[in-house]
């Protein structure tokens, strides 16, 4: 069982244990968060993975790319 430190109130530290399962969770969600708008932000996500470690790829065959014509949507 992993455990994460949650800084929450004045410094109190809270322990909070996970599954690898869970952890693998976070790890997804993580790597797949949007960069927040505030520009001075936008390495926390790269720097949780970088503690946490990056989501374990899945097995098997990855799904096939798809072309679609989008140029009926274009703006002139």
């Amino acid at each position: 069982m992993t455990k994460i430190d949650w800084d929450h109130n004045n410094g109190i530290v809270t322990m909070v244990p996970l599954t690898q399962e869970e952890l693998e969770c976070v790890r997804v969600c993580v790597s797949n968060a949007p960069i927040p708008y505030d520009i001075s932000k936008k390495k926390i996500p790269g720097d949780i993975l970088e503690k946490i470690g990056k989501p374990t790829p899945p097995k098997g065959e990855s799904l096939p790319l798809i072309e679609c014509d989008l140029t009926k949507y274009e703006m002139n």
